[in-house]
C-alpha cells in the first residue's frame, strides 16, 4: 500500500530511516561482544537483502531446478526478528508440487547436532533425523569417486595409445629421413597421423579437465560431510515460505546438494510430528 508521501518526501524518509539504522549498528559497535557482533550479522544481511533486491525483477525462477518434496536446500534466511530462525541453513523443501515457474518454496529449516545435544531429551518443536542427510551426501561422493576412477582407467588408456602412435611416427619420421627413396604419399600419411594425435591428445585434455573439477566437487562435498556428521534436527516451530532468491544450494545440476532427498518414510514422520505442532 502507498504511503501517500511526495518523492521528496520519501527521500527524506529514506536519509532518516538509514541514519537510524547507522546509529544503531554503531551503538552495538561499542558495545562489544556480543553486540558488535550482532551489527556484522545485520550488515552482512542488509548487503544481501539489497543484492537480493536488485536481482528480484532479472531473477528468472527457471534457471533453478524444480524441487521433489524432502529435497534438501542451503538457504540464506536473513537476520529476523526475537527467536525467529535466521542465518544460512539447511532445510528440508515441504511442497507437495513444484515447478521451474515456482518461486517460492515452503521449507523446514534445521539446526546440526552437536557435541552438547543430548538428542534423548529434545524440545517438543525438535525432530532429530539422525544421520540420514549426512549418509546420503557419502553416497553421493562414493559415487564421485567412482567417476573419477572410471575417468582415469579411461585417461591411462587414452595416453598410453598415444604415447605409443607418438612413439611409431618417430620411428617412421626416422626412417623416412635416412631413406633415400622418399615416399611422396609419407606427407600426407604422416599430416593424417598427426591430426588424429592431436584430436586425441584434446579429448585427453578434456579428460583431465573433468578430472580436476570432479575432485574439487569432490572435496567441497567432503567439506559439507563433515559438517554434517553429527546429524541434524528439523524445528518444526520454524516452518517458513521463501523466495527461491534466497537459495545458494542447490541451484543447478553440478550443485553439490542436488538429487539429495529424505526417504519417504522420513517425510511420513516428518510430516506426523508436524500435526502435531501445527
Amino acid at each position: 500500500m502507498a504511503s501517500g508521501r511526495t518523492n521528496d518526501e520519501i527521500a527524506l524518509y529514506v536519509a532518516q530511516t538509514i541514519t537510524e539504522l547507522e546509529e544503531y549498528l554503531h551503538h552495538l559497535t561499542k558495545n562489544g561482544d556480543p553486540d558488535d557482533a550482532r551489527a556484522d550479522k545485520i550488515s552482512q544481511w542488509v548487503e544481501s537483502w539489497t543484492k537480493y533486491l536488485k536481482q528480484e525483477k532479472k531473477f528468472n525462477p527457471r534457471s533453478i531446478p524444480a524441487f521433489k518434496r524432502g529435497s534438501i536446500v542451503y538457504v540464506d534466511l536473513g537476520f529476523n526478528v526475537g527467536t525467529e530462525y535466521g542465518g544460512i541453513h539447511y532445510a528440508i523443501v515441504l511442497n507437495k508440487k513444484d515447478s521451474r515457474n515456482n518461486t517460492l518454496l515452503h521449507i523446514l529449516p534445521l539446526t546440526s547436532i552437536k557435541e552438547t545435544t543430548d538428542v534423548d531429551n529434545l524440545k517438543y518443536y525438535q525432530l532429530s533425523l539422525s544421520n540420514e542427510i549426512h549418509r546420503l551426501l557419502i553416497q553421493k561422493a562414493q559415487n564421485n569417486i567412482k567417476l573419477i576412477a572410471e575417468k582415469k582407467i579411461i585417461f591411462e588408456e587414452k595416453q598410453e595409445k598415444i604415447n605409443q602412435k607418438i612413439a611409431e611416427l618417430k620411428s617412421i619420421l626416422k626412417d623416412q629421413v635416412v631413406s633415400e627413396d622418399l615416399n611422396p604419399r609419407f606427407e600426407e600419411y604422416f599430416e593424417n597421423e598427426l591430426s588424429i594425435v592431436t584430436s586425441e591428445q584434446q579429448e585427453i585434455d578434456k579428460i583431465v579437465r573433468d578430472m580436476t573439477a570432479q575432485s574439487e566437487y569432490l572435496e567441497k562435498l567432503i567439506n559439507k560431510i563433515k559438517n554434517l556428521k553429527m546429524g541434524s534436527i528439523a524445528l518444526l516451530n520454524q516452518v517458513t515460505t521463501i523466495s527461491k532468491l534466497r537459495l545458494l544450494d542447490p541451484i543447478n545440476k553440478k550443485s553439490l546438494l542436488t538429487d539429495i532427498t529424505l526417504s519417504a518414510e522420513t517425510l511420513d514422520i516428518i510430516d506426523d510430528a508436524l500435526k502435531n505442532i501445527l
